[in-house]
């Protein structure tokens, strides 16, 4: 496969993390088929490029992911599940304090779901 001449910035971006994550390895081209994957990616699956830009480096920065994605097409062929990941990885970086703080928001809600329930039913009941 022979390099572009110009990358486009996604592909730029996933060749500069993958090579940041093996400084002594090369850096792996950018190819017409790199560039084909960005594309389809933006234009057809109309991904946010910004999101896409985090979820790059995020992917890079993922033990298990960074040896997964190796490429701009495998990168759009699994951008769902990457997406879905680091969803789930934000949600187990909470701190104690906000996990806390979101328990007592739901006892609360709970506690005033109960109340409202049973203003009806007395209200019901006269």
């Amino acid at each position: 496969m022979v390099p572009v001449e110009e990358e486009p910035p996604l592909c730029a971006l996933l060749a500069d993390q993958i090579q940041k994550n093996d400084p002594s390895g090369k850096r792996p081209r950018v190819t017409a088929s790199w560039v084909a994957a960005e594309d389809r990616m933006l234009r057809l699956d109309k991904r946010d490029p910004e999101q896409a830009r985090a979820l790059i480096i995020w992917c890079q920065q993922d033990q298990f992911w960074r040896g997964n994605i190796l490429s701009m097409p495998k990168f759009r062929e699994k951008y769902q599940q990457l997406f879905m990941a680091a969803g789930r990885d934000q949600q187990t970086q909470k701190s104690p304090a906000q996990i806390r703080a979101e328990e007592i928001q739901r006892d609360r809600a709970a506690r005033d779901l109960e109340k409202l329930r049973q203003q009806g039913a007395e209200g019901a009941g006269q």
